[in-house]
């Protein structure tokens, strides 16, 4: 409590201080943020031979990749039919055309 009060006691005395000092604490961590990175890849963070790295690699063989995709199906009744069998037909589909040349894995852009 004794610091607490130092604290309180030396910022409502020293404004000017402690408004300069909080500015060269901002500006000082700012400097920083340029040369700062941001690694989105996890497969990286591991060596090739950890176990945890080899599970997902056995993983991935049987699942595939981690390209995901999302399609919206927008009708009033979803549990139609005819609307049924179009979405069973589209995720059959889907797989077969991995090797077109507009498919791309949404990771890479």
């Amino acid at each position: 409590m004794k610091i607490a009060k130092a604290y309180a006691r030396t910022v409502t005395q020293y404004p000017k201080l402690t408004l300069f000092l909080s500015l060269l604490i901002v500006f000082s961590v700012a400097s920083g943020l340029a040369s700062m990175t941001v690694r989105t890849n996890q497969d990286a963070d591991l060596p090739e031979d950890d176990p945890i790295v080899a599970t997902k690699n056995r993983i991935d063989k049987i699942f595939g990749d981690k390209t995901e995709i999302m399609i919206g199906i927008k009708h009033p009744d979803i549990f139609n039919p005819a609307t049924l069998t179009k979405i069973g037909q589209i995720s059959v589909h889907i797989p077969a055309h991995r090797e077109h040349p507009l498919w791309f894995n949404v990771n890479t852009y």
